[in-house]
């Protein structure tokens, strides 16, 4: 899987949530300079975090890693 499209696709989570970082952080318990990192300098997240990211964005793991995708 590419780490860009694992990347926007996150993002594209982050702000169809209307969520701010804050926000985010609170639900998640990822902190927010690490969520600085990860949409705004293009670092890729861990399993783990990810697994935190999923209590604030609800997303699909099929759609965030392609599963679904030919």
């Amino acid at each position: 899987m590419d780490n860009q499209i694992l990347l926007d696709r996150l993002k594209e989570c982050f702000e169809k949530s209307g969520l701010s970082m804050e926000e985010v952080s609170e639900k998640s318990g990822v902190p927010v300079s690490s969520l600085k990192r990860y949409f705004r300098y293009g670092d890729v997240p861990t399993v783990r975090m990810l697994l935190k990211l999923h209590r604030a964005f609800a997303f699909e793991f099929d759609y965030l890693f392609q599963l679904n995708d030919e």
